[in-house]
């Protein structure tokens, strides 16, 4: 996946989930970067960031059979916690895919030294 088809695919979740304005990047995320390094750190920050908003998700979903079903602020809310977990997880996804290809290029170009 290349950081224009991340960001289009965003965009359309965003529009599923009828929210006003795409998610903002974290600071210093550059999609673009060469460096595994940088990638690892994403991944690292995807996964704490997936753990979170799933365990957030399922909180909300034990605090909901717990009592009736709230009024529509408490669906709103849902709906921006599961917005924001999949853009996570689309992160996630495009991170650990960026990662193994520097990797593979990078293991390329040591062997054609």
């Amino acid at each position: 996946m290349e950081p224009d088809e991340l960001r289009e695919s965003e965009r359309l979740l965003s529009m599923d989930y009828q929210a006003s304005d795409l998610p903002k990047l974290p600071h210093g995320e550059d999609l673009q970067t060469e460096d595994p390094a940088e990638a690892e750190h994403w991944v690292s920050v995807y996964m704490k960031l997936v753990e979170f908003t799933r365990s957030a998700l399922e909180w909300a979903a034990e605090r909901r059979e717990d009592r009736r079903p709230g009024p529509a602020k408490n669906q709103s809310s849902d709906r921006r916690v599961i917005l924001q977990a999949m853009v996570h997880e689309l992160h996630l996804r495009y991170w650990t895919d960026r990662l193994t290809r520097l990797r593979s290029s990078g293991a390329e170009g040591d062997q054609a030294s």
